[in-house]
């Protein structure tokens, strides 16, 4: 149920009406999501797939999250472009109380809300999913660096700091 509300991206289930038992909903997240929480642009292009399984119970919910596809990213090292498998699974509980004592496992909604809005939750997991180095031709068997731009960048470095202070810091070092 991806609702617009002034250009704004929400994932919502509504849950008050969900007689017992298990419930399943899905949502497609691409780039146009991710930019809403983010001040500089999102240029990685993603396909993510996110389904929700909600098992309702007398007095709570349990949420399983699984979120399935790919984001095109560039390797840090050699800046080839690659598509990041991301395949995550979550448990989230989900209680009435107070919404401040929610945990990354259990989130609390107000006593008369009937509906979860699960955005937030599905851009941390996207966030959480993706490593801080991204470095494909050292992980994956089936991806090479790219040998070309890694010379390139090599011969830039070593040039460039040729004549740093910090070379001419090295070249006078002390021996023992």
């Amino acid at each position: 149920m991806k609702q617009q509300q002034h250009q704004k991206i929400e994932y919502i289930i509504e849950y008050g009406g969900l007689s017992s038992g298990e419930h399943e909903f899905e949502f497609d997240v691409d780039n146009q999501f991710m930019q809403q929480y983010s001040l500089e642009s999102f240029e990685n292009t993603m396909n993510i797939n996110v389904h929700i399984t909600l098992i309702k119970y007398n007095h709570s919910i349990q949420a399983k999250v699984k979120l399935t596809g790919n984001i095109s990213v560039h390797c840090d090292k050699c800046l080839i472009p690659y598509l990041y498998p991301v395949h995550t699974e979550n448990v989230l509980l989900i209680e009435k109380g107070n919404p401040e004592s929610s945990t990354d496992e259990i989130l609390m909604v107000e006593e008369n809300d009937n509906k979860i809005n699960f955005s937030q939750y599905i851009y941390e997991t996207i966030s959480l999913a993706l490593p801080y180095k991204i470095v494909p031709c050292e992980v994956f068997e089936n991806v090479k660096c790219d040998d070309e731009i890694l010379g390139k960048i090599n011969q830039n470095l070593s040039e460039k700091n040729k004549f740093s202070t910090f070379a001419e810091l090295l070249k006078n070092k002390f021996k023992p």
